[in-house]
């Protein structure tokens, strides 16, 4: 809750077990109250009361901490903490210095440095729950640690590796991390990451070590309603009790719609792991095939049935799951789904078994942007804060209708500036001064318009009707969206509507029709990007803002016709053959400034850069 008055932000959370009297301890009943105070504009003062009650243990945790950020890009926090227990109390405390460093416009650098102590401690404290983690791998007890990262970002890629090492009274533990995304073309991006981990305790024991791989890709081909996405996970492990474990597991999905409100997924997972314990090797090998359907009862509801089978060649044999579920979008970019499964299994590693457990079962989606964020920032801003309306002075009582109010006399200026009368018919009679006017050829004045002289009347041009419209004369372009490749085969479209990019606009005017795509512009980034684009390309200096009702008109395009098609929210394209129903070839005309040809698609607000018949 924001108090902006006090530039402070108070928290309440309250975390309460369902499966008892708080009887796991691993899960008590957890109660915090934390409140965050801006100290200027370049620091916050922050202080949290936990209050844990379980079972088998009960504790308070009091964190007082400060955060400073005295110039670009550096962050300084100092912490301190006590904690009370069944088994003691411990007091600690941590400090921290964070700096971000632009080297050019494409690479970045961080470094960091952050020092823990347990400063007093009374007995043996025993950390039942412990505390949040203040880095990936801390826990409770005295440490100095470092890191540094490199970062890398352009158009079409982004990158970063970060190494860190942390010394502690337990052991050194050394940890790498690196990341890599890529648009290989408009319909196929690449994604990597990979950490790894080896810890070395002081005391006898042996190292541990840990890596994790993940590589994934999205596919959409150029089809508009068809999607497929791939993930392959690689996880190896080397315990103190020299036990290795690899484990493999591959997860790839389908989607794609039936029509405009049914739509299809299907997913296949297989999975290997292999297991050697001192000196003894094990293996397994399990497959998970699944599928489910969607049908979009309403604009906001969706009613589902999903089915998966789980095969594996350990004792577990095969398991199944399945059951009917329902949705519900509240909101744009938000999905909330309750469902209940008849049957069900469990599996920690495939992605689609997530909710293929026997019982019921909640799932949300939600698709967050920046149009997202800026919405939330505008709700949670002090800014947007509305003040309060100043409370209107009482209407004064009128007099009582028998206390006549004296009569006031109304007097008037004459046209002369001087004189002043009550009545205006007594004004004197001023004589008017002949005024000049221009005559239409923009140079002869005149005191008589009938004298102005007389100009040569120029005939109107009759314009020439076209048979069908006028196309593009395609080829390659240096815009993206202008160009068809040489020798490039366009798809056939059977339909329009599946993908679509700026919304179904049948019954629009062409007017009305433009105030779609305007709010679409002054509500969405990418929409307004694209758009500015499209426009400046079409010859328009100040892009889209030039746009004018006039500049568009209905027509419907001829059978045959191929052209770039756009489609879908993120505004990718395709060389494409319109349906050939009507209906589907009817589009909005937009004049452009160089020539250009653009129409927008009525049955899905779908852009087209029409190309003549060859």
């Amino acid at each position: 809750m924001r108090v902006p008055k006090h530039d402070a932000t108070i928290q309440i959370s309250h975390e309460q077990p369902l499966g008892g009297n708080d009887e796991v301890s691993a899960y008590p009943m957890r109660t915090t109250l934390g409140i965050d105070k801006s100290i200027g504009s370049k620091g916050t003062v922050s202080i949290r009361h936990e209050i844990l009650d379980g079972e088998n243990t009960t504790a308070n945790n009091t964190v007082v901490g400060f955060t400073a950020s005295p110039w670009t890009g550096t962050s300084f926090t100092a912490n301190s903490d006590l904690v009370t227990n069944d088994s003691g109390r411990r007091l600690g405390a941590t400090v921290g210095l964070d700096q971000t460093i632009r080297l050019t416009e494409k690479w970045s650098m961080t470094a960091g440095l952050r020092n823990r102590t347990v400063l007093d401690s009374d007995q043996e404290f025993i950390e039942v729950t412990p505390d949040a983690a203040i880095s990936p791998f801390e826990v409770n007890e005295d440490f100095t640690s470092a890191y540094l990262g490199v970062g890398y970002r352009n158009e079409i890629m982004s990158g970063s590796v970060r190494g860190e090492i942390r010394d502690a009274s337990e052991g050194t533990t050394y940890v790498g991390s690196g990341s890599i995304a890529r648009e290989l073309t408009e319909t196929l991006s690449l994604a990597g990451a990979a950490r790894g981990l080896i810890n070395e305790p002081r005391a006898n024991g042996n190292a541990t070590s840990q890596l994790d791989v993940r590589l994934g890709g999205a596919w959409r081909p150029r089809d508009e309603d068809t999607v497929i996405f791939d993930r392959l996970d690689l996880n190896h492990t080397h315990d103190a009790a020299g036990q290795r474990t690899t484990k493999i597991v591959n997860n790839i999905a389908m989607n794609t719609m039936i029509n405009d409100r049914w739509q299809l997924s299907s997913n296949w997972g297989v999975k290997n792991v292999r297991t050697e314990i001192a000196g003894q090797k094990f293996k397994n090998t399990a497959h998970l095939l699944g599928a489910e359907t969607r049908y979009d009862v309403t604009e906001k509801i969706d009613i589902g049935l999903r089915g998966a089978m789980m095969k594996s060649s350990g004792a577990s044999g095969t398991t199944y799951s399945w059951g009917p579920s329902i949705g519900v979008s509240p909101v744009k970019n938000v999905w909330l789904s309750a469902g209940y499964n008849v049957e069900g299994f469990r599996d920690d590693d495939f992605e689609a078994a997530e909710y293929a457990r026997k019982g019921a079962y909640i799932q949300m989606r939600l698709k967050f942007d920046q149009n997202t964020a800026e919405g939330l920032l505008r709700r949670i801003s002090p800014s947007a804060v509305v003040a309060p309306t100043p409370r209107q002075p009482a209407a004064k009582p009128m007099p009582p209708a028998a206390v006549v109010a004296p009569a006031i006399t109304q007097t008037y200026l004459c046209d002369d500036n001087e004189t002043t009368v009550t009545d205006m018919a007594a004004c004197p009679v001023v004589e008017a001064v002949p005024t000049k006017m221009l005559c239409d050829d923009d140079v002869t004045t005149v005191y008589d318009l009938a004298e102005c002289p007389q100009l040569e009347t120029i005939p109107l041009v009759t314009p020439i009707e076209v048979v069908g419209p006028n196309l593009n004369k395609c080829g390659m372009s240096n815009v993206a969206i202008f160009s068809v490749p040489e020798g490039a085969e366009p798809r056939q479209i059977n339909r329009l509507g599946a993908m679509p990019q700026f919304g179904e606009a049948r019954d629009l005017t062409p007017t009305q029709f433009l105030e779609k795509l305007q709010l679409r512009y002054f509500t969405n980034a990418d929409d307004r990007a694209y758009l500015d684009h499209l426009f400046t390309a079409m010859g328009y200096e100040n892009g889209f803002v030039d746009a004018q009702a006039y500049m568009f008109s209905e027509e419907i395009l001829p059978e045959g016709t191929r052209g770039v098609m756009g489609f879908g929210d993120d505004h990718h394209f395709e060389y494409a053959i319109l349906p050939s129903d009507a209906e589907d070839r009817e589009a909005f005309r937009v004049l452009s400034a160089n020539g250009t040809v653009v129409h927008f698609m009525k049955s899905c607000g779908n852009y087209f850069y029409g190309c003549e018949a060859e």
